[in-house]
């Protein structure tokens, strides 16, 4: 072999040899220049001082400093000798995000060397307390995200740290390679195995004599890439947050890999290849990701680094639907529609041809978002119908919401996106009303070219003999003098309302200065309600408001149009400098 040849970790045919321990990994690795010098590297216990990988924000980082946190909607406050290990987390949501050590993140993005005494203190009592291998924080899924952590901010942990501390991170990080060796093929599918995969990886790598350990690792990754990532760039969980996590930890495996002079397995690249165009798909114009099924938007800037990490520069196809989601983009608007089956799981949301719309820098339809660590009754409500900016029919969702998903699911959702000479048109339409009530809705919707309007016609109509047959008896229960539905629009709380007085308008400002108008063709029944907004890492949910188009489905079709553009006084183009008020609101707030 060629001196500073890259080296594969594991071949087919090694695969038992390496599980039966052989020396055969350690020969590879050790006829490699990279290698060689790797043995070099001063960092006790590791081949090579890692390189961090994670970002986290420097404003929690401020305040975990001072002895506040937020953790999954939880405050802790600390006094001056308390320990972050001296607080009961409050819920699973809170327990997680402690032991997932994702404050070391923010503690790295603070820097300073107050910064590095709280992350040293909170990685050492956490060893003492829960370091032996089992009770909280001892799953393969958080086992391995502490592992990733420990491995990026090693550098950041041992500065200036004596000897006995770099012993301390070592045997930490031997000790989670080794249960991760054991666990990590047994976590749930999709990100969960993901991360304890990755955790394994990334610690057998970069440990001295752990390399037996990572190479089934790698062999696992890469067979469950196959498995869990679809055609289209999808996980099972169809939530575009997953997504973007997978790609993350593929990107720190692979770029392990390349340091290490091993060659990254093609099952792993092959899974970059397929979610890097997904996640473009799935990407708003400020940046941000859409927030369907449990997901957030993400820190700004998170998506295009793991984009740009990946090397993928492939894009979306225009007319592809990538894991179930249609993205029509033109001028300064984006518009991403959920138009496929939910997924199954408790995170599963009743979004059902839902969209959301950003302008420019500025979300302005949204739904109301991820519930995490706010409540099993705030959960409940995100997963609602009446939650998602869609079409709700009697205040029903389409389905049961149970644990294990929607029952039943709607058994067809089609959808397709057509260009035309002035407009890109998204057709879409599913059946989960059709079992209590009869209906099909469909919902098309156009957006002009220029990007400056959005032009949508919903429609709720019988099939069928059958189809007609149900809707009389759902008309004969209902107290009213048809079926009620809601098609709703929620803002997102930095847009500012007023409603027309004719009641058949709404005028949406932005931060930007941009003027939207909302309205509804033929008649009137537009009002504006109250509504909530969530985010991951909020301690509640902000207060918004949404605009409701209302009626009755009293014949076997019903058809609203409604229209959503840009007004006169808003220029064709526009630098948009203007700070969204809570964003200027977090910067300058003071520790809680």
């Amino acid at each position: 072999m060629k001196e500073g040849e890259d080296v594969p970790l594991f071949e087919a045919a090694d695969v038992d040899a390496t599980r039966r321990g052989t020396g055969r990994f350690r020969r590879l690795a050790d006829s490699t220049a990279a290698w060689r010098a790797a043995r070099k590297s001063r960092a006790a216990g590791f081949l090579r001082a890692p390189e961090p990988r994670l970002v986290g924000d420097f404003v929690q980082g401020r305040r975990l400093v001072s002895g506040t946190g937020l953790f999954a909607s939880q405050i802790v406050s600390l006094g001056p000798d308390q320990s972050l290990w001296d607080v009961t987390a409050e819920n699973d949501d809170a327990a997680a995000a402690m032991h997932g050590f994702g404050w070391l993140d923010d503690l790295v993005a603070a820097g300073d060397g107050r910064a590095r005494l709280t992350a040293c203190a909170w990685v050492r009592d956490w060893d003492r307390h829960f370091g032996g291998g089992r009770g909280p924080g001892w799953t393969p899924q958080l086992a391995g995200r502490r592992a990733l952590r420990l491995a990026a901010h090693a550098q950041f942990l041992l500065r200036s740290q004596p000897q006995k501390e770099s012993d301390r991170l070592t045997r930490m990080m031997s000790g989670h390679a080794h249960y991760l060796g054991r666990r990590a093929r047994r976590a749930d599918p999709g990100l969960p195995r993901f991360e304890a995969l990755a955790g394994l990886v990334v610690a057998g790598l970069l440990l001295r004599g752990h390399r037996e350990l990572a190479a089934p690792g790698v062999l696992a990754l890469a067979e469950h890439c196959d498995e869990a990532i679809e055609a289209d760039g999808g996980l099972a969980s169809r939530k575009p947050s997953d997504m973007l996590e997978a790609l993350l930890l593929l990107n720190a495996c692979a770029e392990t890999l390349e340091d290490g002079g091993f060659t990254v397995p093609p099952q792993v690249s092959a899974a970059r290849s397929r979610l890097a165009p997904a996640l473009r798909a799935l990407r708003h114009a400020d940046g941000g990701l859409a927030r369907f099924h449990g997901g957030a938007r993400t820190a700004e800037g998170d998506l295009d680094a793991a984009l740009a990490a990946s090397g993928v520069r492939e894009r979306p196809e225009p007319e592809r639907l990538p894991a179930g989601y249609a993205r029509l983009a033109a001028g300064r608007t984006t518009l991403i529609a959920d138009v496929s089956v939910p997924p199954r799981g408790a995170e599963a949301q009743a979004s059902l041809l839902a969209f959301e719309l950003t302008s420019g820098r500025r979300p302005v339809i949204v739904g109301a978002g991820p519930a995490t660590g706010l409540g099993m009754a705030w959960h409940r409500a995100a997963r609602e119908a009446a939650s998602h900016s869609g079409l709700c029919l009697d205040d029903r969702s389409p389905g049961r919401l149970t644990p294990t998903g929607i029952v039943p699911p709607p058994s067809e959702v089609q959808a397709r996106i057509i260009r035309g000479d002035d407009h890109l048109r998204l057709e879409s339409a599913h059946d989960g009303y059709r079992a209590d009530y009869g209906l099909t809705h469909a919902r098309t919707l156009d957006l002009a070219l220029d990007g400056r309007m959005v032009a949508g016609e919903d429609v709720i109509t019988t099939l069928d003999e059958r189809d007609r047959a149900v809707f009389e008896a759902a008309l004969a229960r209902s107290p009213f003098r048809g079926v009620p539905f809601d098609i709703r629009f929620h803002l997102h709380p930095d847009v500012v309302t007023e409603a027309d007085t004719d009641g058949a308008s709404v005028r949406l400002r932005l931060a930007s200065g941009e003027v939207w108008v909302l309205s509804r063709d033929g008649s009137s029944g537009v009002t504006l309600d109250r509504s909530v907004y969530m985010e991951i890492g909020q301690l509640r949910p902000r207060p918004s408001r949404q605009v409701v188009l209302s009626g009755f489905a009293v014949a076997y079709a019903t058809r609203v149009r409604w229209f959503l553009a840009k007004s006169q006084e808003t220029p064709v183009a526009l630098r948009d400098l203007v700070q969204a008020p809570f964003a200027a609101e977090m910067e300058s707030e003071e520790v809680p």
